[in-house]
């Protein structure tokens, strides 16, 4: 009987805490002319309304990445939605060779459409809840649109930032940043140069969470773009809500949760996990942030 029981409760709380994952959804902005694919995540149990947080991969990526983030957020309570930005996602490197793919990568990330239409795509998606409600029917009524937040990663760590209210140095690029979102996290933020000028972070007011690692040194840009020069965006924000955390010997691919190679270590994409989810609980729920230690980690705040 004991088993039986031991049986039973592992069984319920495997249950409870397993997330609904909804993909192959598409959204087209006419506009633009982008056809933006969405993998989303939410909680399996709870009236709602949830929080949503929307995702933002780095170059090469797509909306089936960062699952361990979204799987963690939805499990405690959040709706995640992932999504694929066209011309800077997965196709670059897709069945091509390694120099073809390689070639491809560089040539996205000094594209200024590129920059300029990421951003523009977040705005768009959150235009979108409304018809992700009607489209995922476990949704409908259950989008807590006064609670929304911005992750991203690498090139989508711009993405976040920019809606957030940095400003690159981009030809027509008009406003990119957008006030519907309350709270931002940037993993692995890019430093001063390209479109990135020095003063870009100034206007950032609102909260916002830095992660990035003592190892975390850009792939393809050959030396100078480690840590060192990521600190330039903590140094350059504005004082008022904002975190740094920065996870000893956490590279630039443990945030994607591995890659090129690479696998991540589960201790790190732990440690994200709970400083993501402590900084929003925090600051969609209308709470001073107060950082919990990490075994491996610094924290800074100002």
């Amino acid at each position: 009987m004991r088993w039986a029981v031991l049986l039973i409760l592992s069984c319920l709380a495997a249950q409870a805490a397993e997330p609904v994952e909804v993909d192959g959804l598409w959204f087209l902005d006419e506009a633009r002319s982008r056809n933006l694919g969405v993998k989303l995540y939410h909680p399996s149990e709870g009236a709602g309304p949830w929080p949503v947080v929307v995702v933002s991969h780095g170059l090469g990526g797509s909306q089936w990445g960062y699952s361990y983030l979204g799987r963690h957020l939805a499990a405690h309570g959040y709706v995640s939605i992932h999504c694929t930005h066209p011309g800077s996602d997965w196709l670059l490197w897709d069945g091509k060779g390694f120099s073809t793919a390689v070639g491809n990568l560089k040539q996205a990330n000094a594209d200024p459409a590129n920059w300029r239409e990421r951003p523009r795509d977040l705005s768009f998606l959150l235009g979108c809840l409304p018809e992700i409600e009607r489209r995922v029917p476990a949704l409908a009524g259950r989008l807590d649109t006064s609670r929304i937040a911005v992750v991203g990663h690498s090139f989508g760590a711009y993405t976040a930032l920019a809606l957030a209210g940095l400003l690159p140095d981009l030809p027509e690029a008009g406003q990119l940043s957008d006030a519907r979102p309350h709270a931002f996290v940037a993993m692995s933020p890019q430093g001063v140069g390209g479109f990135t000028p020095a003063g870009a972070w100034k206007d950032i007011t609102r909260p916002v969470l830095l992660i990035s690692g003592t190892d975390d040194d850009q792939p393809l840009s050959g030396r100078g773009k480690g840590l060192e020069w990521r600190m330039a965006a903590w140094e350059g924000l504005p004082a008022g809500e904002k975190f740094l955390l920065v996870l000893q010997g956490a590279t630039h691919m443990t945030f994607a949760g591995g890659g090129m190679g690479e696998k991540a270590d589960p201790r790190h994409l732990a440690e994200v996990n709970a400083a993501v989810t402590g900084f929003l609980d925090a600051e969609l729920g209308g709470k001073p942030y107060e950082p919990q230690p990490v075994a491996d980690g610094v924290w800074k705040a100002k």
